[in-house]
């Protein structure tokens, strides 16, 4: 660095030592390179590019491995997606449907069911242990052994929602070996099942530690599951599934979601968007079409969290049946 001249004249220059950190170590005098210090000088520098070198070196191989990550996970959240229902075949039915469907990373613990069967309707919302590759993992699991369970049921009364949670139960932690004395994690899910033969008044409910809202014009209210989940090693010691039976008509619209909506943190201090937030919500915006109001949610969500990073897979499904 130029800073000035001598009395003779002569250019007189600097030369500041960085490390690879950004941190100034040291300044010398350029001028005689043949002197000791200006030899040392010299020797540090090389030092210091061969570890930047090697620093640039781990940088690009880093790089290259999150690339490879990231890949992976982007065929994984085409599986995850492959696997989901195609709603279209159920939704046709409802008068008016949407769905809210955000991984917080590609792929997800959320996922959804439904199926059409003897004129009867089944749709379920399941929140799987964590999020990304470990609750998609899960989710895939919950998913396959569901519809075996759906497809080996002998009558209407095995395919109820209370009955099919307990067998998800069940299954769930066969598969996950949470009965062994040895395992080494304790995962499961969260969930809702409803069923609505196809034109009537009644809907049934059956939740896991999961509610349901039920709007009808101005009336606004929440049904809770029961406080008992799916798969973990605790529920066998809990209460039984019950089926609660919802009377529905022509302004009722119903919403499942998975707690990552009620928790979602402020960027302020972190505290949760909640549950009475989101039912006053509901209650202001009835007249909006469900797909309005599923827009409206998330950019509600979005201006609570602004620059704060999601803490959870976000699902939220909103129904108006008849």
């Amino acid at each position: 660095m130029f800073t000035g001249t001598n009395l003779f004249g002569m250019a007189h220059r600097k030369s500041f030592l960085i490390d690879p950190f950004g941190k100034l170590r040291q300044v010398y005098d350029v001028g005689d390179f043949s002197s000791t210090k200006s030899k040392r000088h010299a020797e540090e520098v090389v030092r210091d590019l061969e570890v930047l070198m090697d620093l640039v070196s781990n940088l690009a191989a880093l790089e290259n491995k999150n690339r490879e990550i990231l890949d992976s996970i982007s065929s994984a959240s085409r599986i995850q997606a492959a696997v989901l229902p195609d709603l279209k075949k159920t939704t046709k039915y409802f008068s008016d449907f949407n769905l809210i469907w955000e991984p917080r990373d590609i792929v997800g613990g959320d996922c959804y069911w439904s199926i059409i069967f003897d004129k009867k309707i089944w749709f379920g919302l399941f929140d799987c242990t964590g999020h990304g590759v470990p609750g998609a993992f899960v989710s895939l699991i919950l998913l396959s052994r569901l519809m075996r369970i759906f497809q080996e049921a002998q009558n209407d009364t095995e395919r109820l929602p209370s009955k099919l949670l307990k067998n998800l139960d069940l299954s769930l932690r066969e598969s996950l070996g949470q009965d062994e004395l040895d395992g080494l994690r304790d995962d499961g899910a969260d969930g809702a099942i409803l069923q609505w033969d196809l034109g009537s008044s009644e809907i049934i409910f059956g939740g896991a530690n999961m509610p349901i809202i039920i709007q009808k014009g101005e009336n606004i209210e929440e049904v809770k599951g029961v406080r008992r989940s799916l798969g973990y090693r605790k529920s066998k010691i809990l209460g039984e599934f019950k089926d609660k039976i919802i009377n529905i008509n022509d302004q009722t619209r119903l919403f499942i979601f998975t707690d990552g909506v009620t928790d979602e943190g402020r960027e302020l201090d972190g505290l949760a968007y909640g549950k009475k937030r989101l039912i006053s919500f509901l209650s202001k915006r009835r007249e909006l079409s469900l797909y309005d109001l599923s827009n409206s949610l998330k950019a509600e969500l979005e201006d609570w969290r602004q620059k704060r990073h999601k803490r959870d897979d976000v699902t939220f499904i909103s129904i108006k049946p008849i």
